[in-house]
């Protein structure tokens, strides 16, 4: 969407997760797109918008985090000083990864506790630290102005995928086409994938062979209900059919 704003004389900025600095820029209007991440917006007080909603697979979003959470060198992720307090007073981190206060970590950064970890303690951690985002999940809007795009959809077809988030956006033919062509050059199927990079693996539905019997059971007992509001189960039941061997 950078390259297409750049082509086309919008103005492009990514919040990041700061909401603050989103909800502002939406409110000034203009000719600009807006992205974010891990947030939910008021959605009020805004001139005429349109938006699209990229969802993935929660448990794939736990498993990508796992593996990129484990060599990044954001400071956030590898800071001494990483506030541990919200993680750690959830009763889920005590019954599956450290029951004894004394040796809650302190003084550690996330990175360096979860490389510590086994890799089932790591998975259950991600999800943890993914428990704010999963809330986010549960509360988006339903409405006309919001596209939602699955993400298990959208890999491997981004030129039709990215033209027609454009033609949502109010953007005619010409302009669409245009995106999604720009979208098409910076597919992943045109990109170096590898352990060390953001982008590990594209693929979707990486859980299967990464969740072991007793992580489906721990994400379904906790976070069911938020695959169940997108749409990725209709109910429990995909516990019984998870058979995936231990990724170290």
């Amino acid at each position: 969407m950078r390259a297409f704003c750049a082509d086309t004389g919008w103005t492009f900025t990514h919040c990041q997760g700061d909401l603050g600095v989103f909800e502002e820029l939406a409110r000034s209007g203009g000719r600009r797109i807006l992205s974010f991440n891990n947030i939910l917006p008021t959605f009020d007080g805004y001139p005429p918008f349109r938006a699209s909603r990229f969802l993935r697979d929660p448990r794939d979003l736990v498993i990508s985090a796992y593996h990129y959470h484990c060599w990044t060198r954001e400071t956030w992720c590898t800071t001494p000083h990483f506030s541990w307090a919200p993680i750690t007073s959830e009763s889920l981190f005590r019954q599956e990864i450290e029951a004894d206060p004394r040796l809650f970590p302190k003084g550690v950064s996330f990175q360096r506790y979860l490389t510590g970890l086994d890799f089932e303690q790591g998975v259950v951690l991600e999800m943890l630290w993914r428990r704010t985002h999963f809330r986010t999940m549960l509360d988006w809007p339903d409405r006309p102005e919001i596209l939602t795009l699955r993400y298990e959809s959208l890999v491997g077809n981004e030129e039709e995928s990215f033209a027609a988030i454009l033609r949502h956006y109010g953007f005619g033919e010409e302009e669409a086409a245009r995106g999604g062509a720009i979208a098409e050059a910076h597919s992943l199927k045109h990109k170096k994938l590898g352990s060390r990079r953001h982008t590990r693996n594209g693929a979707a539905r990486q859980w299967q062979a990464a969740f072991t019997p007793r992580l489906a059971r721990i994400f379904e007992d906790n976070f069911g209900d938020v695959l169940r509001a997108t749409g990725y189960e209709s109910d429990g039941g995909w516990v019984q059919r998870v058979n995936g061997a231990v990724v170290p």
